[in-house]
């Protein structure tokens, strides 16, 4: 896993939904979906600015049940690569991250909390000749 500006709460959104993060960059693949034409994103759904673009996606009674648990409204998702591209247009720090080269076999992994972003490299757990 490698990653831009690590933040320890970011780190620990990635730690806790790897495996859901790793199934769903695996359906993605199996799907026939190429590596480069989706990202993985987790994005805290309570944090501005994009809290209120995935507040309008997703029903509110399941962030508030995560919220009356104690835990964060944490979204989970798969995207265009498009969104890594809008995003790296607002974030151009973060531009090369975002958008560039993608190390042979995995995928890109997004995610918006704590003020902040982290970009991450994951391989989905799949035959190689699955990948494509």
């Amino acid at each position: 896993m490698s990653t831009v500006t690590p933040d320890p709460v970011r780190v620990g959104i990635i730690a806790a939904f790897l495996p859901k993060l790793t199934q769903m960059a695996n359906d993605a693949v199996a799907s026939g979906k190429r590596r480069d034409e989706f990202v993985l994103v987790c994005i805290d759904a309570d944090e501005a600015p994009w809290g209120e673009l995935v507040r309008k996606a997703r029903p509110q009674s399941e962030l508030q049940e995560h919220r009356d648990a104690g835990k964060m409204a944490i979204i989970l998702g798969v995207m265009p690569s498009e969104f890594a591209t809008i995003l790296a247009r607002a974030m151009p720090r973060f531009a090369d991250a975002l958008t560039g080269l993608l190390p042979s076999d995995y995928c890109r992994c997004i995610c918006l909390a704590n003020g902040g972003i982290t970009v991450w490299y994951l391989r989905p757990a799949v035959a190689p000749d699955k990948l494509n």
